[in-house]
């Protein structure tokens, strides 16, 4: 496995740690408060722990290249603008604003998955006063399922030119926009909102009805189109969760 700088780092404090420590159990002639030794292995750890993580890289722009009949997006995003569209001409594709994005592609058989995440800016001279914006695509003829968690900010997720199996999309204090695709099968959306407001768009000719669950959501719109009973093609989207409005509209 190759080292990154990371484990190098944590390595090297997990050493001065056990030093620090081997001092005040008498076995080697330092001076230093017991506390030090405890705090440096702690933090070394966490170091070599975080930079062993598996992943292709991080980076601010990501393509995965085709080869999967079929592909698990599995993103979680603390804060920011994040768009999604299907017409990629590679398997998926990331552009950010920052050098924010940990990623990593793994297979099983045919289908692929690949696991988007935020870093984190948590240090003063990585924080630049704006949010980041990610631009994604999928590509349009590859089924895809999607797990989504966003935290925080703006979401613009357009599904009309994506080949969806299902969904999960867990949003935070978030707001935004969601524009279901034409399904083949019985699609299922599942979406968790905890202070979201979200715009739930329905293309014209596609089968869907919306089900709630959740004392303090909100929802307005037609919740049922008047095909979806029958139709072999159509989309169940299932709401839950706390302060949160939805309206449905068409799209």
């Amino acid at each position: 496995m190759r080292t990154t700088g990371s484990q190098l780092l944590g390595i090297v404090i997990v050493l001065v740690g056990v030093a620090f420590l081997l001092a005040n159990f008498g076995l080697l002639d330092l001076d230093w408060r017991s506390f030090w030794p405890l705090v440096l292995v702690a933090l070394g750890v966490a170091l070599v722990l975080g930079g062993a993580t598996s992943r292709a890289g991080e980076a601010s722009e990501v393509r995965v290249p085709r080869g999967p009949t079929a592909v698990e997006l599995d993103l979680t995003a603390g804060a920011g603008r994040f768009k999604l569209r299907g017409g990629a001409t590679a398997l998926f594709e990331l552009a950010s604003g920052d050098d924010d994005v940990r990623w990593s592609t793994d297979r099983a058989g045919d289908r692929g998955r690949i696991r988007v995440r935020q870093e984190g800016r948590w240090a003063p001279w990585q924080w630049r006063g704006r949010p980041t914006e990610w631009q994604m695509g999928l590509a349009s003829d590859v089924p895809a399922a999607l797990d989504l968690t966003i935290g925080a900010g703006q979401l613009d997720v357009d599904l009309i030119d994506i080949r969806l199996i299902g969904a999960r999309l867990s949003l935070g204090a978030a707001s935004g926009s969601l524009r279901l695709p034409r399904p083949v099968g019985d699609v299922r959306i599942e979406l968790t909102l905890g202070a979201a407001s979200l715009r739930l768009g329905v293309p014209a000719g596609v089968q869907a009805r919306v089900t709630s669950s959740g004392g303090l959501l909100s929802i307005s719109g037609e919740r049922e189109t008047a095909g979806w009973a029958g139709a072999a093609d159509r989309v169940t989207v299932a709401v839950s969760g706390g302060a949160s409005s939805v309206r449905i509209e068409p799209a």
